[in-house]
């Protein structure tokens, strides 16, 4: 059921993870969104999670923000805990780092990552040219 998992992992999905998202606050087996071509932020809403207890993994995107400090709600997480070979940057939350005590497999939430870091900044589009 979709209350139990969420799983979109290793297709072509591209833009922004719709914050709508985390209302589907009843799911506690995974929440699944791995290899695609996720970009911008991770939506703070994704920490009302809190009964969330193993697979959550955004890993393997194109991520660039700070990590929100509202993931530090997945208080639940036992094992994968996977943000992975992304652009994310700046510290990791001490609300976040307090769940690595509690996840005994896979925490990996630096690697890949430019954690310390400035976050990049978009790079600006490119305006339509007019031909007069």
């Amino acid at each position: 059921a979709l209350e139990l998992h969420f799983n979109l992992d290793v297709n072509l999905l591209s833009t922004s993870i719709p914050t709508e998202l985390g209302e589907l606050t009843a799911m506690f087996l995974g929440f699944q969104l791995q290899s695609n071509a996720l970009s911008s932020s991770i939506p703070t809403e994704l920490g009302k999670f809190s009964q969330m207890d193993a697979h959550f993994d955004l890993s393997e995107n194109a991520l660039r923000s700070s990590i929100p400090t509202e993931l530090g709600n997945l208080i639940g997480m036992k094992a994968n805990l996977m943000l992975h070979s992304n652009s994310l940057c700046l510290d990791v939350p001490t609300e976040v780092q307090a769940l690595s005590d509690g996840v005994t497999l896979n925490w990996k939430v630096t690697t890949g990552n430019i954690i310390g870091s400035i976050c990049p900044t978009p790079e600006p589009t490119a305006l339509p040219t007019s031909s007069s």
